[in-house]
């Protein structure tokens, strides 16, 4: 994506990607094709929602319950943190520009038997096998998975998982 003006955003798509020419030699000097990279006159853009708040805490507050904590660093943290997970939310869930709204219908994959199992979690690694960032995934999906993996036997190390719920 490249960003325009503010929260305006465009996603540039290549026309014609076969007919980039690229090379694959050996370490000489050979003579590398040239090639140009159209894209999209017309691209996608997508308009992205603002959030904002307004944060109002008394002086009272801040003057009596300043111990321990900074009472006005402590509440600008929290609406802050409220800002970011509402963004986060907003980019996955936007049903105008959500991931999960705008996900290529090739990579959608359902369960082969009913509850996500191993071989489900071998054709998701199989699909996107270069360098997936992350997997966004039901917390169900997750608990069926686990009790698939139990009840196939399969022991999972311990892992640390970062769920947040809007």
């Amino acid at each position: 994506m490249a960003p325009r003006r503010g929260r305006h955003y465009r996603l540039n798509r290549e026309k014609n990607p076969e007919d980039v020419l690229v090379a694959c030699t050996e370490r000489d000097e050979a003579e590398l094709p040239q090639t140009l990279v159209n894209y999209d006159e017309t691209p996608r853009e997508y308009f992205l929602n603002g959030v904002s708040t307004v944060l109002d805490v008394h002086t009272r507050v801040s003057d009596l319950y300043s111990s321990p904590f900074d009472q006005v660093k402590e509440q600008l943290r929290l609406a802050i943190e409220t800002i970011k997970e509402t963004q986060e939310s907003q980019l996955i869930n936007n049903p105008d520009y959500g991931l999960l709204a705008n996900v290529a219908k090739g990579q959608v994959l359902f369960p082969l038997t009913g509850a996500p199992t191993p071989d489900d979690l071998d054709l998701l690694i199989a699909k996107v096998w270069k360098e997936p960032a992350f997997f966004l995934t039901h917390p169900d999906a997750i608990a069926a998975f686990g009790r698939e993996c139990t009840r196939a036997a399969y022991r999972r190390p311990p892992s640390a998982c970062s769920a947040r719920s809007s």
